[in-house]
């Protein structure tokens, strides 16, 4: 997906802008999600897993991942779930995760969620640098959940303005 805008966007779904369950690879270069609203507790704007699984809050059962998924250049305003969300700006389970040159404003700012705007598992390989993370409310993390990753980096962040437990975890 390239150059889109999603804007203005509720749904009674996982991931207003973009729900992926699918063995596939995913590539979102340069595309907005503004206002992008999920009533379910995971995955405000984007949500994309091969196959779903069990979550407990704690770890994600029984997921299976895509191989690839890549987020770059994309930039995140005012997206949101029910109270109990995950994953304000991206839910996902990929074998190998790229987010780069990516940023936040205001996710989950106005009604507090549960976990981290970007809530991650990427058994295999995540990749994160130059994302930006500013104004947000959880209960637990704030930025950026890496859930199960055996190796990868986490280079050159900004992580402001958030009220939360703790900012990465």
């Amino acid at each position: 997906v390239l150059g889109c805008i999603f804007s203005s966007i509720t749904s009674n779904e996982y991931g207003a802008a973009i729900y992926i369950q699918k063995d596939i690879d995913v590539k979102l270069n340069q595309n907005q999600f503004n206002d992008c609203h999920t009533q379910k507790d995971r995955g405000g704007a984007l949500y994309i897993v091969k196959k779903d699984g069990d979550f407990d809050k704690t770890d994600f059962k029984n997921y299976q991942g895509v191989q690839n998924l890549e987020i770059q250049f994309c930039c995140f305003s005012n997206c949101s779930g029910s109270e109990n969300i995950y994953g304000s700006c991206l839910f996902s389970c990929s074998e190998n995760t790229k987010l780069f040159y990516t940023s936040t404003i205001e996710c989950s700012n106005i009604l507090q969620a549960t976990g981290a705007q970007f809530d991650m598992q990427s058994p295999s390989n995540v990749q994160t640098q130059f994302v930006n993370i500013s104004l947000g409310s959880a209960e637990y993390c704030g930025g950026i959940e890496y859930r199960n990753a055996r190796q990868g980096f986490f280079q050159y962040q900004t992580i402001t303005g958030l009220c939360s437990c703790f900012a990465t975890s």
